[in-house]
């Protein structure tokens, strides 16, 4: 089944910590989570927050990224460090700087990078990362070019030939095969089920138990493990 990753950050208050105990979460290193929580969680992928370092104009610092990577017991590891320039040459060698020093770091393909960067990434890795770098990951122009991804990287069943994780893509389950997705919209006080709202509506209610209420939804939310829209050639390049 698809895996949701729940986003959690260091500036995340401690009833959204208390909320996610047993289940997957993303952590980010551009505000990452305590260490004393980390044995509480059921599995951790690192994100390395260039997005969000993107949109406020500053660098993620490679060697204390991997430190970090090094420090605790992550599941996987994105190795994508920036995202200003869509420079795949760069990333190639940030996760493989990560790779050679134990860190299960994987690779991520972004929006307006070269097409043959995808398929490098599909022919000699095993798990990678889409992202999209537009503000908002649900519009026309995004399902366009995830549709574009996956034709690339599905086999003539419509089955992806490697594990892809979607980055900001929990709304897309529905319509890609994705291997895994993270989720920060969980935790955001205008998401329909978020543990604001919830909180709201339903106050006597513990964390534990919003959390629970929360990770249900996302559990039960439809799921593809098949391309199922053909693939059109003209759309490709």
């Amino acid at each position: 089944m698809m895996r949701v990753y729940f986003g959690l950050d260091g500036k995340t208050g401690f009833a959204r910590f208390e909320a996610m105990k047993n289940q997957y979460v993303l952590d980010t290193f551009f505000a990452p989570i305590p260490y004393k929580w980390h044995p509480h969680f059921r599995s951790i992928f690192l994100d390395s927050g260039a997005f969000s370092a993107w949109q406020q104009g500053k660098k993620i610092d490679r060697e204390a990224y991997a430190d970090y990577a090094l420090s605790g017991d992550f599941d996987a590891v994105a190795g994508d460090l920036s995202i200003a320039d869509a420079d795949p040459d760069q990333t190639l060698a940030d996760t493989e700087y990560l790779r050679r020093l134990g860190v299960p770091a994987i690779p991520a393909y972004h929006q307006s990078e070269p097409w043959e960067f995808l398929d490098h990434l599909v022919a000699n890795y095993e798990y990678i990362g889409l992202g999209c770098t537009e503000e908002v990951s649900t519009s026309g122009s995004v399902t366009d070019w995830l549709y574009k991804c996956f034709w690339r990287i599905c086999d003539d069943e419509g089955r992806p030939r490697v594990r892809v994780h979607g980055f900001r893509f929990t709304s897309r389950m529905a319509t890609f095969p994705f291997w895994s997705v993270d989720s920060t919209s969980w935790a955001q006080s205008n998401g329909p089920v978020s543990m604001t709202s919830i909180g709201k509506n339903l106050p006597w209610l513990l964390p534990l138990e919003i959390g629970e209420l929360v990770v249900k939804y996302y559990t039960r939310l439809p799921r593809c493990t098949r391309l199922t829209e053909p693939k059109q050639q003209q759309l490709i390049f």
